[in-house]
């Protein structure tokens, strides 16, 4: 795994959320705070529940599938065929138990190009991108969230192609 997922040594702004200044440093989400309910909170905001307004985050989806489509059809022909290698799922949240932190914006999942070209790749290259983060630190701001998966989209494909946080943050994409 590269950056964005625990697994990083390197301290990764644009995965905890801190980038725009919208979130908290601490990322203290609590998915089990009391019986049933649930609880993400970074500096005493909450966010809401997915389950208690689905058709909110299935638009959420749908906007990011979009972004991530347009996103695609824009690149430079050489780096569309690369982006072809590599997988974009979206989730509501990372999932608790997979070791990530949870107030992660994306996750680049796989080997790096180079090493997956040369045969080491166990699992295909995959971009995962977490909506409900996305939306909290766009400020919940539609052209702002359009913005942010963009964002994470470049910077997630920048690990694919071995950058790494420092090539990312000096090429305005931390």
């Amino acid at each position: 795994m590269q950056s964005h997922s625990e697994s990083d040594a390197n301290s990764d702004a644009h995965a905890d959320a801190n980038a725009g200044g919208n979130a908290g440093s601490s990322g203290n989400g609590d998915a089990n705070a009391g019986a049933g309910s649930y609880s993400q909170s970074w500096d005493g905001f909450t966010l809401p529940d997915p389950s208690e307004s689905g058709d909110h985050w299935k638009r959420l989806e749908s906007m990011a599938r979009e972004v991530s489509e347009e996103f695609l059809a824009e690149l430079p022909e050489d780096l569309r065929v690369v982006s072809d290698e590599v997988g974009i799922q979206i989730e509501v949240r990372p999932e608790s138990g997979r070791g990530f932190r949870p107030n992660l914006l994306g996750v680049f999942l796989g080997l790096k190009r180079e090493d997956a070209r040369a045969g080491h790749s166990v699992i295909p290259p995959q971009i995962c991108l977490f909506v409900e983060n996305l939306w909290w630190q766009a400020g919940y701001n539609e052209e702002r969230f359009r913005d942010e998966v963009r964002l994470t989209l470049y910077h997630e494909l920048g690990h694919y192609l071995g950058l790494d946080e420092g090539d990312l943050i000096r090429r305005g994409l931390g």
